[in-house]
């Protein structure tokens, strides 16, 4: 088989391949973080496994807040995302929520809840991604992430179907290689039994 129908064969392949993404229960899934800050923004920067959250455990984790006593907290925003190739991020997180000139009615943010939905059935895989930020009165130097995971159990039709292409592909890409693996002999020596049963 030439290069050029291998390459036919494999590039259907390669477009799913990266849908394949999968986790085991306990894995880190990477997790990064980037502050504002008067319109200035940072780059994203992965979080250390101790912060990140784990596939399917539940836990809570404290990181400092990008505010300090001497800088204007409300101008102060936070994201957070799965990875660059996971597709799911928050918006700009405010600090602070309705502070003035006096504290009054001022408030920090204390706690963002970050909810995972995640299938198990094929592979281990992130579906949903929601979040919550939740304020308090009193300021706060650190904040802390809830990580929940919630398993998606509904029957999607949809997503069956794709993974059974694709493993039906799988297979006839492995099938194909093992008959150009066959040994010429053997199956010049199958013809000739053939002829021989024909005469």
């Amino acid at each position: 088989m030439t290069s050029s129908k291998w390459m036919c064969l494999l590039l259907p392949l390669l477009s799913f391949l990266p849908l394949c993404k999968s986790f085991s229960p306990g894995d880190v899934v990477p997790f990064l973080e980037r502050s504002s800050y008067a319109l200035q923004a940072t780059d994203w920067h992965i979080l250390s496994p101790a912060l990140s959250p784990r596939f399917g455990r539940n836990k809570d984790v404290r990181i400092h807040s990008p505010a300090d006593n001497q800088s204007a907290a409300g101008d102060f925003k936070i994201a957070f995302a799965l990875g660059h190739d996971l597709g799911w991020k928050t918006p700009w997180i405010a600090l602070e929520m309705g502070c003035k000139v006096t504290d009054v009615g001022c408030l920090h943010l204390s706690d963002v809840e970050l909810v995972f939905t995640f299938e198990k059935n094929l592979l281990g895989s992130i579906s949903g991604f929601k979040w919550k930020p939740i304020y308090v009165t009193d300021h706060v130097d650190m904040i802390t992430l809830h990580y929940h995971w919630k398993e998606r159990v509904e029957y999607d039709l949809g997503a069956a179907m794709h993974w059974l292409y694709g493993l039906s592909f799988v297979g006839t890409v492995l099938l194909a290689v093992l008959m150009t693996r066959v040994p010429a002999v053997v199956r010049h020596g199958e013809m000739l039994v053939r002829d021989e049963k024909s005469r």
